[in-house]
């Protein structure tokens, strides 16, 4: 996504849901928000070493040749990035903010600031698995037409040495 656009719904985002929005049930969640984005982190790594596991493929060359690869790693570093953020401000909130009735204003926008982050988070999650996804049907796709070129090689091979 662009910088500026992902600012800029990042800002309405967070204040649309400050303002408008009962977020009184994230009160009750921080431990869940906070699962959820270490178990995004843990499949975001897992993503990564899958990536750098195919780093002797040929396609993967050519991807990376072709700044692909760089896309798919700023996806992923951003998801792991904003999912680190959004669990520093979970602390914080439990830490400082929560059940504060003389700063009851900012606590809404604190959370706001956290459901924001964590679509932040899901979607560049679900943008980088579908990234790696094209990558891993592309190098399956590939070793298949390898394969089936060196079966064919094999066959002709052997009815000419006949």
């Amino acid at each position: 996504m662009n910088v500026v656009l992902s600012a800029i719904l990042f800002i309405a985002g967070t204040v649309f849901l400050g303002s408008k929005v009962n977020l009184e049930i994230i009160y009750r969640s921080q431990f869940n928000v906070i699962t959820i984005n270490t178990v995004i982190i843990g499949f975001l790594f897992t993503s990564l070493s899958l990536l750098l596991g195919f780093f002797k493929e040929d396609l993967l060359e050519y991807l990376e040749d072709m700044d692909c690869m760089e896309k798919i790693y700023k996806k992923i570093s951003h998801g792991i990035g904003l999912a680190c953020v959004t669990i520093a401000i979970c602390f914080f909130n439990l830490l400082y903010i929560y059940n504060k009735p003389e700063i009851a204003s900012v606590n809404n926008y604190f959370l706001a600031l956290e459901v924001t982050l964590v679509i932040f988070v899901f979607v560049n999650f679900l943008l980088a698995l579908i990234n790696v996804e094209i990558v891993i049907k592309s190098i399956r796709k590939e070793r298949k037409r390898k394969r089936d070129e060196e079966r064919a090689n094999k066959k002709i091979n052997g009815k000419l040495s006949k």
